[in-house]
């Protein structure tokens, strides 16, 4: 196998890992927010939903999210 070869092959390799890196950060994610609203599962109704989503969010977006016009 001759060193262009072998370069390749590692950047395939690192390529992969990445990807493997991102599903399992993923899966992470889903398995973590299934576990918390399974223990905080209460049914509400969409309304609901929403009142609670607004009230959580800030009441002033911070510079970075805050959109300037320009």
């Amino acid at each position: 196998m001759t060193e262009t070869e072998m370069l390749n092959e590692l950047t395939k390799l690192r390529d992969e890992l990445s990807v493997l890196k991102d599903r399992l950060s993923h899966l992470e994610a889903t398995v973590t927010e299934r576990t918390q609203s399974q223990q905080t599962y209460q049914p509400t109704s969409v309304q609901e939903q929403l009142a609670q989503e607004i009230m959580s969010r800030p009441a002033r977006p911070d510079q970075s999210t805050q959109y300037s016009g320009r």
